[in-house]
């Protein structure tokens, strides 16, 4: 099994008109965030998932998201200096994978404006990571 898609798109630019239009608009968009492992665990930054989704009020989502799993889970401060970004704070949440998952899962989250597959493509790509 290869690692990397090796298929072929055909790809032509030019006029589209009223009759020739595609269904589906031929553009794909690649977005990739980076994980954190940190004592065995999986982490992300909501701020990360919330872009990931589209969502247009990430500090909202990051709000609702530790409301639901407590702040005692949410890793931040002191102890992510040894892995957190140069562009991160010592206020900059970091939240387990697993706790991510379980909030898009639960029917709270459906108060995040998402399309719903987005929600269940990232809570599948989650799991990987528990």
């Amino acid at each position: 099994m290869a690692l990397f898609d090796t298929s072929e798109k055909e790809v032509s630019l030019g006029y589209v008109g009223k009759d020739t239009a595609p269904v589906v608009f031929p553009v794909e968009r690649v977005v990739s965030i980076r994980s954190y492992f940190f004592n065995g665990i999986y982490y992300f930054k909501p701020k990360d998932i919330a872009n990931l989704m589209g969502l247009k009020q990430p500090s909202q989502f990051t709000r609702d998201l530790k409301d639901y799993i407590g702040e005692e889970k949410v890793l931040k401060g002191f102890i992510t200096r040894s892995f957190r970004d140069k562009d991160d704070d010592e206020r900059s949440p970091f939240i387990p994978a697993k706790d991510i998952y379980g909030f898009l899962l639960d029917p709270v989250c459906r108060n995040q404006k998402c399309d719903p597959a987005m929600r269940r493509k990232v809570a599948e790509t989650l799991e990987l990571y528990f």
